[in-house]
């Protein structure tokens, strides 16, 4: 199974990067040097999420995952099937 997802971080704008799972998390992570540190490499642990909602940016297809403290994360994310599947694989209910 693919363990890696081009996607854009929507926070202060569209953040390029990429999604990659491991067995305990997704990690977004991206090389940009004018984005804050916590955002460079941001963990989100599926023990943390509680769901997951598909969307739309314009023409762009997005995933919203929300966590345990409220916390919110959009990504536009190519490959979104497939990316929203492994989630579900992994408990997470996507809506």
């Amino acid at each position: 199974m693919k363990d890696i997802y081009i996607a854009s971080f929507c926070h202060n704008g569209i953040l390029g990067g990429a999604l990659y799972f491991d067995d305990e998390k997704v990690t977004y992570r991206t090389n940009k040097l004018t984005v804050a540190p916590e955002y460079r490499n941001l963990e989100m642990s599926f023990e943390n999420m509680v769901d997951a909602k598909i969307g739309w940016l314009f023409v762009f297809p997005t995933v919203s995952l929300s966590f345990k403290n409220g916390t919110i994360h959009k990504f536009i994310v190519f490959s979104r099937k497939s990316f929203i599947d492994r989630l579900r694989g992994r408990g997470i209910i996507a809506s």
